[in-house]
């Protein structure tokens, strides 16, 4: 069981790989295109991207229950899809491969904003 807060971290690429367990995972909010492949077994797994981020996810796994059809993407070309995909400033490519699994996507709002040290002088 855990937490991985990966929001506002300038990510390109990510693969990420575990068995069996519990995972909340947050990602976005740093203004580029990522691409991230998450690869597990039995598992539930939640993924909190912001509403403003385009999102595209290909899902392998027969065995899974999960909510993309009720949190708002459609279906291109065997994949989900947000309608702001193409205009977003920020996208992430998700490539799930995911056993006996539940999925459950989050669109949040948006990530609060961290101060850096110069913001703070």
């Amino acid at each position: 069981e855990g937490n991985l807060n990966l929001a506002q971290i300038p990510l390109h690429h990510l693969d990420m790989n575990f068995g069996a367990g519990e995972l909340e995972i947050k990602l976005g909010g740093n203004g580029r295109h990522a691409v991230v492949g998450i690869y597990s077994g039995a598992s539930n797994l939640k993924i909190l991207i912001p509403e403003t981020t385009g999102l595209r996810i290909r899902l392998d796994g027969a065995m899974a229950k999960t909510n993309l059809g009720a949190s708002g993407l459609f279906m291109v070309n065997n994949r989900f899809v947000s309608d702001n995909y193409e205009t977003a400033n920020e996208r992430i490519d998700l490539d799930l491969n995911i056993g006996v699994s539940n999925l459950e996507i989050k669109r949040i709002p948006t990530f609060p904003t961290t101060k850096t040290a110069e913001q703070e002088i």
